[in-house]
């Protein structure tokens, strides 16, 4: 029988998601770039602590990292329709799975697929994920593991990939990776295609951790100094002990209208959350009158960091 584990690794731009997939793909020997002894030394001892405490790595691991999904079209992809786009990914991974279980779709009261002939980018994309699904070597498994690559700092952002999990009684569990914004600034500056500080402010500014009940199988990492030896060896022991524990498939239309209430209540009573609420809706009015009189484009947007940094800083006393 197949079973199938979600993977999200979570985390704001910077953080180290990305250097995490690495090591993982090196312990299971799907990274290629192991040139130097020492590194192959160091993959070796972690692999053999690994095996020794009978964690899983034998399985068909599948890595979708949603900058590589998105490379060469995110900005246009984030013009038309980001929320649309990041449903599509999700849906394209809800079929694999569906295949891989040969189990029917989900009823018709949960079919979250739209049509997507309208979408500019939905082919590539498709395309993109199919490669990642068949055309990665594999060795013959009936334990299935997919990772997905992603900031996903908002609680909805992760939940459509828990509603698959449950909906196909799979497994599912996110890793979190925090570091302080000085380091995550620094580090940023050392990319390839850095972001924006304002973006990485804004994402670090709004990162949800997981602190609802269907979020229970996650692990927060700081990744401040890098990766321990520890850290590692807890990651594959999470993915071991999910493994043995899927998502209850559920009566979708009694608990989703539970779980929507309780989200609901939640953010009511985060006070956080609502004065943010508040004052996004002022500052967009407010800039919209100041802003048409400013005639240099660069000076608007000087002008609106600056006015969002203000934000943060006053968000940051409550927290």
């Amino acid at each position: 029988m197949t079973h199938v584990t979600l993977v999200l690794v979570c985390g704001p731009p910077a953080s180290l998601k990305t250097t995490l997939i690495n090591i993982v793909q090196c312990i299971i020997n799907k990274f290629v770039e192991q040139n130097s002894t020492l590194r192959k030394l160091c993959v070796n001892k972690i692999k053999l602590c690994i095996e020794n405490k009978f964690m899983q790595i034998d399985s068909n691991w599948y890595f979708i990292n949603f900058d590589k999904i998105l490379f060469n079209i995110e900005t246009e992809v984030i013009n038309e329709s980001w929320k649309q786009y990041r449903l599509l990914i999700a849906n394209i991974i809800e079929i694999y799975i569906k295949n891989n279980l040969n189990l029917p779709p989900p009823s018709n009261e949960l079919k979250f697929l739209i049509d997507y002939s309208s979408f500019k980018y939905a082919k590539i994309i498709y395309d993109r994920i199919y490669q990642i699904f068949y055309c990665t070597k594999n060795i013959p498994s009936n334990n299935i593991i997919i990772v997905l690559e992603d900031n996903f700092y908002y609680h909805s952002m992760r939940y459509r990939y828990y509603q698959i999990a449950q909906c196909f009684n799979t497994s599912f569990m996110s890793i979190h990776l925090q570091c302080n914004i000085h380091t995550t600034l620094e580090r940023n500056k050392k990319r390839n295609g850095n972001v924006t500080e304002q973006s990485i402010h804004n994402i670090q500014s709004k990162y949800e951790l997981p602190d609802i009940i269907w979020e229970k199988n996650s692990m927060i990492i700081d990744t401040t100094y890098g990766f321990h030896l520890n850290t590692i060896i807890q990651f594959f022991q999470l993915i071991t002990n999910v493994r043995l524990k899927p998502e209850k498939m559920i009566n979708f239309l009694f608990e989703q209208q539970q779980q929507r209430d309780e989200s609901t209540k939640i953010n009511q009573t985060n006070v956080i959350h609502q004065t943010d609420q508040i004052i996004r809706k002022y500052i967009s009015t407010y800039l919209k009158e100041k802003l048409n009189t400013i005639s240099n484009v660069q000076m608007k947007k000087v002008y609106a960091e600056n006015v969002n940094k203000c934000r943060m800083m006053f968000l940051e006393k409550p927290r």
